[in-house]
Protein backbone atom coordinates (compact mmCIF):
# COMPACT_ATOMS: atom_id res chain seq x y z
CA UNK A 1 0.00 0.00 0.00
CA UNK A 2 2.78 2.35 0.92
CA UNK A 3 4.66 1.46 -2.26
CA UNK A 4 1.60 2.24 -4.41
CA UNK A 5 1.22 5.61 -2.70
CA UNK A 6 4.86 6.41 -3.34
CA UNK A 7 4.49 5.39 -6.99
CA UNK A 8 1.49 7.74 -7.38
CA UNK A 9 3.51 10.64 -5.98
CA UNK A 10 6.33 9.95 -8.40
CA UNK A 11 3.91 9.80 -11.32
CA UNK A 12 2.27 13.07 -10.24
CA UNK A 13 5.69 14.66 -9.92
CA UNK A 14 6.70 13.52 -13.37
CA UNK A 15 3.46 14.77 -14.88
CA UNK A 16 3.86 18.11 -13.14
CA UNK A 17 7.45 18.36 -14.30
CA UNK A 18 6.45 17.54 -17.86
CA UNK A 19 3.56 20.00 -17.73
CA UNK A 20 5.78 22.81 -16.44
CA UNK A 21 8.64 22.14 -18.85
CA UNK A 22 8.97 25.15 -21.18
CA UNK A 23 6.53 27.26 -19.12
CA UNK A 24 7.77 30.55 -17.81
CA UNK A 25 7.21 32.74 -14.79
CA UNK A 26 9.30 35.85 -15.05
CA UNK A 27 9.44 39.59 -14.33
CA UNK A 28 10.28 42.21 -16.93
CA UNK A 29 12.13 44.96 -15.08
CA UNK A 30 12.36 48.66 -15.83
CA UNK A 31 14.55 49.20 -18.88
CA UNK A 32 13.73 45.77 -20.31
CA UNK A 33 11.42 44.35 -22.98
CA UNK A 34 10.03 40.84 -22.92
CA UNK A 35 9.62 38.78 -26.09
CA UNK A 36 7.40 35.70 -25.90
CA UNK A 37 8.33 32.72 -28.07
CA UNK A 38 5.75 29.91 -28.44
CA UNK A 39 6.90 26.76 -30.20
CA UNK A 40 9.52 28.76 -32.11
CA UNK A 41 7.06 31.48 -33.16
CA UNK A 42 7.97 34.99 -31.95
CA UNK A 43 5.14 37.23 -30.73
CA UNK A 44 4.85 40.47 -32.68
CA UNK A 45 4.29 42.66 -29.61
CA UNK A 46 6.81 43.03 -26.76
CA UNK A 47 5.82 42.54 -23.13
CA UNK A 48 6.04 45.64 -20.96
CA UNK A 49 7.37 45.92 -17.40
CA UNK A 50 5.77 43.67 -14.83
CA UNK A 51 5.25 40.06 -13.84
CA UNK A 52 4.42 37.59 -16.64
CA UNK A 53 3.77 33.85 -16.66
CA UNK A 54 2.46 31.15 -19.01
CA UNK A 55 1.38 27.55 -18.41
CA UNK A 56 1.92 26.68 -22.05
CA UNK A 57 4.64 24.03 -22.06
CA UNK A 58 5.88 25.31 -25.41
CA UNK A 59 6.18 28.96 -24.36
CA UNK A 60 9.30 30.82 -23.32
CA UNK A 61 10.16 34.46 -22.49
CA UNK A 62 13.32 36.21 -23.70
CA UNK A 63 14.46 39.45 -22.07
CA UNK A 64 16.04 42.33 -24.01
CA UNK A 65 17.85 45.31 -22.51
CA UNK A 66 16.45 48.60 -23.81
CA UNK A 67 18.52 50.87 -21.58
CA UNK A 68 21.49 52.77 -22.99
CA UNK A 69 24.42 50.42 -23.36
CA UNK A 70 28.06 51.20 -24.05
CA UNK A 71 30.52 49.79 -26.56
CA UNK A 72 34.02 50.38 -25.21
CA UNK A 73 36.76 49.88 -27.79
CA UNK A 74 39.98 49.89 -25.81
CA UNK A 75 42.76 47.30 -25.59
CA UNK A 76 43.11 47.84 -21.85
CA UNK A 77 39.56 46.60 -21.19
CA UNK A 78 39.07 44.32 -24.20
CA UNK A 79 39.38 41.12 -22.13
CA UNK A 80 36.70 42.05 -19.64
CA UNK A 81 33.47 40.06 -19.75
CA UNK A 82 30.54 41.65 -21.56
CA UNK A 83 27.30 42.44 -19.73
CA UNK A 84 23.82 43.55 -20.77
CA UNK A 85 24.94 47.16 -20.46
CA UNK A 86 28.60 47.14 -21.53
CA UNK A 87 30.31 45.44 -24.46
CA UNK A 88 34.11 45.38 -24.50
CA UNK A 89 36.16 45.23 -27.69
CA UNK A 90 39.63 46.06 -29.00
CA UNK A 91 40.58 49.50 -30.22
CA UNK A 92 40.12 50.78 -33.76
CA UNK A 93 42.95 51.13 -36.26
CA UNK A 94 42.40 53.96 -38.72
CA UNK A 95 44.23 54.57 -41.99
CA UNK A 96 44.57 58.34 -42.29
CA UNK A 97 44.87 60.47 -45.41
CA UNK A 98 48.66 60.17 -45.18
CA UNK A 99 48.25 56.34 -45.34
CA UNK A 100 49.32 56.13 -41.72
CA UNK A 101 47.79 53.54 -39.38
CA UNK A 102 46.69 55.21 -36.15
CA UNK A 103 45.03 53.27 -33.27
CA UNK A 104 42.06 54.90 -31.54
CA UNK A 105 40.15 54.31 -28.31
CA UNK A 106 36.46 54.93 -28.76
CA UNK A 107 33.23 54.79 -26.74
CA UNK A 108 29.80 54.43 -28.28
CA UNK A 109 26.46 54.76 -26.44
CA UNK A 110 23.31 53.39 -28.04
CA UNK A 111 19.95 51.83 -27.18
CA UNK A 112 17.28 49.52 -28.57
CA UNK A 113 13.65 50.64 -28.87
CA UNK A 114 11.15 48.41 -27.02
CA UNK A 115 8.93 48.01 -30.08
CA UNK A 116 11.84 46.56 -32.09
CA UNK A 117 12.75 43.78 -29.64
CA UNK A 118 10.54 41.14 -31.38
CA UNK A 119 12.21 41.82 -34.75
CA UNK A 120 15.63 41.47 -33.13
CA UNK A 121 14.55 38.08 -31.77
CA UNK A 122 13.30 36.94 -35.18
CA UNK A 123 16.36 38.07 -37.15
CA UNK A 124 19.27 37.63 -34.75
CA UNK A 125 18.17 35.52 -31.79
CA UNK A 126 18.81 36.35 -28.16
CA UNK A 127 19.84 39.76 -26.88
CA UNK A 128 23.43 40.94 -27.55
CA UNK A 129 23.80 38.69 -30.60
CA UNK A 130 22.72 41.62 -32.76
CA UNK A 131 25.36 43.77 -31.06
CA UNK A 132 28.14 41.33 -31.93
CA UNK A 133 26.90 40.63 -35.47
CA UNK A 134 25.92 44.14 -36.56
CA UNK A 135 26.82 46.97 -34.19
CA UNK A 136 30.52 46.29 -33.55
CA UNK A 137 31.49 45.60 -37.20
CA UNK A 138 29.42 48.56 -38.42
CA UNK A 139 31.07 50.93 -35.94
CA UNK A 140 34.48 49.90 -37.22
CA UNK A 141 33.60 50.29 -40.91
CA UNK A 142 31.81 53.63 -40.48
CA UNK A 143 34.61 55.08 -38.33
CA UNK A 144 37.21 54.08 -40.91
CA UNK A 145 35.12 55.62 -43.67
CA UNK A 146 34.64 58.92 -41.84
CA UNK A 147 38.16 59.35 -40.48
CA UNK A 148 39.89 57.95 -43.56
CA UNK A 149 39.53 61.36 -45.20
CA UNK A 150 41.28 63.16 -42.34
CA UNK A 151 44.88 64.03 -41.79
CA UNK A 152 46.50 63.18 -38.47
CA UNK A 153 46.55 66.89 -37.59
CA UNK A 154 42.84 67.31 -38.30
CA UNK A 155 41.97 64.14 -36.41
CA UNK A 156 43.84 65.35 -33.36
CA UNK A 157 42.37 68.86 -33.42
CA UNK A 158 38.81 68.00 -34.49
CA UNK A 159 38.09 64.72 -32.77
CA UNK A 160 34.73 65.99 -31.47
CA UNK A 161 33.65 66.86 -34.99
CA UNK A 162 34.64 63.41 -36.29
CA UNK A 163 32.86 61.77 -33.36
CA UNK A 164 29.67 63.64 -34.31
CA UNK A 165 30.05 62.53 -37.94
CA UNK A 166 30.48 58.91 -36.89
CA UNK A 167 27.32 59.15 -34.79
CA UNK A 168 25.36 60.66 -37.68
CA UNK A 169 26.49 58.02 -40.19
CA UNK A 170 25.84 55.15 -37.78
CA UNK A 171 22.27 56.29 -37.14
CA UNK A 172 21.68 56.38 -40.88
CA UNK A 173 23.15 52.88 -41.31
CA UNK A 174 21.21 51.42 -38.37
CA UNK A 175 17.96 52.90 -39.71
CA UNK A 176 18.57 51.09 -42.99
CA UNK A 177 19.44 47.80 -41.25
CA UNK A 178 17.06 47.61 -38.28
CA UNK A 179 14.33 50.09 -39.23
CA UNK A 180 13.68 53.73 -38.43
CA UNK A 181 14.30 54.52 -34.74
CA UNK A 182 15.05 50.93 -33.67
CA UNK A 183 18.68 51.50 -32.67
CA UNK A 184 19.66 55.03 -31.66
CA UNK A 185 23.27 56.13 -31.18
CA UNK A 186 23.40 58.91 -28.60
CA UNK A 187 27.17 59.53 -28.46
CA UNK A 188 30.28 58.49 -30.35
CA UNK A 189 33.42 59.74 -28.66
CA UNK A 190 37.09 59.38 -29.66
CA UNK A 191 38.79 58.92 -26.30
CA UNK A 192 42.46 58.61 -27.26
CA UNK A 193 44.64 58.76 -30.37
CA UNK A 194 47.88 56.78 -30.31
CA UNK A 195 50.21 58.86 -32.48
CA UNK A 196 53.91 57.97 -32.91
CA UNK A 197 56.20 60.00 -30.67
CA UNK A 198 57.97 61.93 -33.45
CA UNK A 199 54.69 62.80 -35.11
CA UNK A 200 53.23 63.80 -31.75
CA UNK A 201 56.07 66.32 -31.29
CA UNK A 202 55.39 67.70 -34.76
CA UNK A 203 51.71 68.05 -33.92
CA UNK A 204 52.51 69.82 -30.67
CA UNK A 205 54.77 72.28 -32.51
CA UNK A 206 52.07 72.93 -35.06
CA UNK A 207 49.53 73.47 -32.30
CA UNK A 208 51.86 75.93 -30.59
CA UNK A 209 52.38 77.74 -33.88
CA UNK A 210 48.61 77.86 -34.48
CA UNK A 211 48.07 79.19 -30.97
CA UNK A 212 50.70 81.88 -31.55
CA UNK A 213 49.11 82.85 -34.86
CA UNK A 214 45.70 82.97 -33.18
CA UNK A 215 47.13 85.15 -30.40
CA UNK A 216 48.67 87.55 -32.92
CA UNK A 217 45.42 87.70 -34.87
CA UNK A 218 43.60 88.52 -31.65
CA UNK A 219 46.06 91.32 -30.88
CA UNK A 220 45.64 92.72 -34.41
CA UNK A 221 41.87 92.61 -34.10
CA UNK A 222 42.10 94.32 -30.72
CA UNK A 223 44.33 97.06 -32.15
CA UNK A 224 42.02 97.53 -35.11
CA UNK A 225 39.04 97.77 -32.80
CA UNK A 226 40.77 100.38 -30.62
CA UNK A 227 41.75 102.38 -33.72
CA UNK A 228 38.20 102.25 -35.06
CA UNK A 229 36.93 103.36 -31.67
CA UNK A 230 39.29 106.36 -31.65
CA UNK A 231 38.36 107.31 -35.21
CA UNK A 232 34.68 107.01 -34.36
CA UNK A 233 35.17 109.19 -31.29
CA UNK A 234 37.04 111.88 -33.25
CA UNK A 235 34.44 111.80 -36.00
CA UNK A 236 31.73 112.14 -33.38
CA UNK A 237 33.42 115.13 -31.76
CA UNK A 238 34.01 116.79 -35.15
CA UNK A 239 30.42 116.19 -36.14
CA UNK A 240 29.23 117.62 -32.82
CA UNK A 241 31.29 120.77 -33.38
CA UNK A 242 30.03 121.09 -36.94
CA UNK A 243 26.45 120.71 -35.80
CA UNK A 244 26.99 123.29 -33.04
CA UNK A 245 28.54 125.81 -35.47
CA UNK A 246 25.77 125.18 -37.95
CA UNK A 247 23.25 125.78 -35.20
CA UNK A 248 24.81 129.12 -34.27
CA UNK A 249 24.94 130.18 -37.91
CA UNK A 250 21.37 129.13 -38.47
CA UNK A 251 20.29 131.06 -35.37
CA UNK A 252 22.01 134.21 -36.59
CA UNK A 253 20.44 133.86 -40.02
CA UNK A 254 17.04 133.42 -38.42
CA UNK A 255 17.59 136.49 -36.20
CA UNK A 256 18.77 138.67 -39.12
CA UNK A 257 15.89 137.48 -41.26
CA UNK A 258 13.42 138.36 -38.48
CA UNK A 259 14.90 141.85 -38.06
CA UNK A 260 14.88 142.47 -41.80
CA UNK A 261 11.32 141.32 -42.02
CA UNK A 262 10.31 143.58 -39.14
CA UNK A 263 12.06 146.58 -40.69
CA UNK A 264 10.45 145.86 -44.04
CA UNK A 265 7.05 145.68 -42.45
CA UNK A 266 7.67 148.94 -40.54
CA UNK A 267 8.82 150.67 -43.75
CA UNK A 268 5.80 149.38 -45.60
CA UNK A 269 3.54 150.75 -42.86
CA UNK A 270 4.90 154.38 -43.13
CA UNK A 271 2.28 155.78 -45.53
CA UNK A 272 1.80 159.62 -46.07
CA UNK A 273 -1.13 159.55 -43.74
CA UNK A 274 0.92 157.87 -41.02
CA UNK A 275 3.77 160.36 -41.49
CA UNK A 276 1.31 163.30 -41.27
CA UNK A 277 -0.17 161.80 -38.15
CA UNK A 278 3.32 161.38 -36.63
CA UNK A 279 4.09 165.08 -37.42
CA UNK A 280 0.92 166.17 -35.68
CA UNK A 281 1.90 164.05 -32.68
CA UNK A 282 5.35 165.72 -32.58
CA UNK A 283 3.83 169.20 -32.87
CA UNK A 284 1.39 168.45 -30.09
CA UNK A 285 4.26 167.27 -27.93
CA UNK A 286 6.09 170.58 -28.50
CA UNK A 287 2.94 172.58 -27.59
CA UNK A 288 2.51 170.48 -24.46
CA UNK A 289 6.05 171.33 -23.41
CA UNK A 290 5.51 175.21 -23.81
CA UNK A 291 5.08 177.04 -20.43
CA UNK A 292 3.28 180.18 -21.82
CA UNK A 293 6.31 182.59 -21.59
CA UNK A 294 6.80 184.69 -24.74
CA UNK A 295 10.31 185.25 -26.04
CA UNK A 296 11.96 188.66 -25.35
CA UNK A 297 13.21 190.78 -28.31
CA UNK A 298 15.92 193.42 -27.89
CA UNK A 299 16.77 195.81 -30.76
CA UNK A 300 19.41 198.61 -30.93
CA UNK A 301 19.60 200.78 -34.01
CA UNK A 302 19.89 198.74 -37.19
CA UNK A 303 20.99 195.64 -35.36
CA UNK A 304 19.25 192.37 -35.80
CA UNK A 305 16.68 191.55 -33.20
CA UNK A 306 18.02 189.53 -30.29
CA UNK A 307 15.54 187.04 -29.11
CA UNK A 308 15.88 185.69 -25.62
CA UNK A 309 14.15 182.39 -25.27
CA UNK A 310 13.67 181.29 -21.71
CA UNK A 311 14.97 177.90 -20.84
CA UNK A 312 12.25 175.39 -20.37
CA UNK A 313 12.88 172.85 -17.72
CA UNK A 314 11.69 169.44 -18.77
CA UNK A 315 9.48 167.73 -16.34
Amino acid sequence: MKAMKTMKMVIVGLVATFAMQGCYMNTVDSGEAGVEVVNGSVASEPLAEGFHFSVNPLADLDIYNIKVRALIMNNKTARLEDSNEIIYDTHLTILTKESMEVPLDMVLNYSLARSCAPDMRKKYGLDMIWDEKIVVPKVRSVARGVIGTATVYDLNEKRDMYGAKIKEHLNQQFSNIFGEGCVNVTTASIQAIYIPHQLKQSIMKKQQMNEEVARKELEIKKTEAEAKQRVAKEKGEAEAKRVNAQGIADARIIEATAIATANRKISESLTPEVLAYKKLENDKAEIDRWDGVKPKVMMTGDAQPLVTIPTVTKK
